[in-house]
């Protein structure tokens, strides 16, 4: 099974938004079997409900965050993980520092499977911000998610048949 975890800082806005988007079109390309998706943050504190303006942004796009809690990044998991995506830069580098052995499957969201150099490799924070700040930053992570769907598909498939080759 591939092993996502989608970070941000506290994991009540952008991190849980992105695992619910990356979920949904996991399940819409029948993945779910090979494709596990996760969220934390990288200072997040065990237990908190996503913000209220995530929670409604979501729902206008038929998503629910309604049973997310925040996690608190845990070594033991983000060490066993195929895939990080962190929602900034600063994210990314914090990781990297941790994690100097697996650097190597840290990226950005914006970076991941990327052809163009951008300009920001980091979405930005929408904590206290307006509604439709909130709405940005979905459609933006959900862009990503779109873009990179075809390169997890293709890891997703590439570690199944590996794992059906040592069995």
């Amino acid at each position: 099974m591939l092993k996502i975890f989608v970070i941000c800082t506290a994991n009540v806005c952008r991190s849980p938004m992105g695992e619910a988007i990356l979920k949904k079109l996991v399940k819409e390309e029948n993945l779910s079997p090979l494709v596990e998706v996760k969220s934390c943050g990288v200072w997040a504190m065990d237990g908190q409900e996503p913000s209220d303006l995530a929670k409604q942004v979501a729902e206008e796009n038929h998503l629910d965050l309604s049973h997310h809690r925040s996690c608190a990044l845990i070594p033991e998991q983000i060490i066993h993980t195929d895939l990080i995506l962190c929602m900034a830069l600063e994210h990314k580098e914090h990781l990297q520092r941790l994690f100097p052995t697996i650097k190597d499957r840290i990226y950005t969201l914006k970076e991941f499977a990327q052809k163009q150099k951008k300009v920001s490799y980091t979405i930005d924070d929408p904590i206290g911000m307006t509604l439709n700040f909130y709405r940005r930053i979905f459609r933006e992570i959900e862009t990503e998610m779109k873009r990179i769907l075809p390169t997890i598909k293709h890891l997703a498939l590439k570690k199944a048949k590996m794992g059906q080759g040592s069995s």
